[in-house]
């Protein structure tokens, strides 16, 4: 599903976090605390340790358009940091959170020392991209039920677990992050979600999410391809 990252023996071999914790200092953040502020200019970059954030923009109305979920090997503020400029974002705690964080000073002294560094932080950026990439093109070609379907799918291949007896995936979501996710009215994704259910597709209770047959899905996701 995802394209190999050149640089993931960096990561695997295990030295970017006693890296980032040789030149950085840990910090912790609580469930849906602000890390960064749209209106803030960023100075500093985390590492993610344990625990996930989510990156998100808000429209004037107050509407959330989730960007990346990030997750431990993750940087955040890698993407506006080197312009000096507001982050234009907010980076919130979606559950309680460990990082390392890195000044600026500390970051430039790193590239410069270390060129593995400088690779790592292009892998991340070139991540961002890619995903940003991938958003627009779906946006742009793909009708809002096949978008479900796709996040769907990609949440159970993330995030869900297999009944022993049965093709059925569990995992834990909620209508209004699948909105937020895909940058979608919440009246649509209900909509979407009970015409899933009424296919057999789908079985949802409260924020339990249950696939019935996974390839099934993955078929009704290509039916306009």
């Amino acid at each position: 599903m995802d394209i190999i990252d050149p640089f993931s023996h960096f990561l695997d071999s295990g030295k970017v976090p006693a890296f980032f914790e040789q030149v950085g200092n840990k910090v912790r953040y609580n469930k849906n605390e602000i890390i960064i502020f749209a209106d803030e200019q960023i100075k500093d970059i985390y590492f993610i340790l344990k625990g996930k954030a989510k990156q998100y923009i808000l429209s004037e109305e107050g509407r959330e358009r989730i960007l990346f979920i990030l997750k431990p090997g993750d940087i955040i503020g890698d993407i506006s940091m080197f312009e000096q400029r507001e982050a234009g974002f907010y980076v919130e705690a979606i559950e309680t959170i460990e990082l390392i964080k890195l000044t600026f000073a500390d970051l430039q002294e790193s590239m410069r020392k270390y060129p593995e560094f400088n690779l790592f932080i292009l892998s991340s950026l070139s991540k961002k991209a890619r995903n940003l990439v991938n958003q627009l093109e779906d946006t742009c070609f793909k009708d809002a039920e096949t978008r479900v379907c796709d996040l769907l799918i990609k949440l159970a291949f993330y995030e869900g677990k297999m009944d022993k007896d049965s093709p059925r995936i569990t995992f834990r979501t909620s209508q209004q992050f699948i909105s937020n996710m895909l940058g979608i009215n919440r009246i649509t994704t209900v909509k979407i979600i009970k015409n899933l259910r009424m296919m057999g597709l789908l079985d949802v209770q409260g924020n339990k999410y249950i696939i019935n047959d996974l390839s099934l899905l993955q078929m009704y996701a290509l039916k306009d391809c």
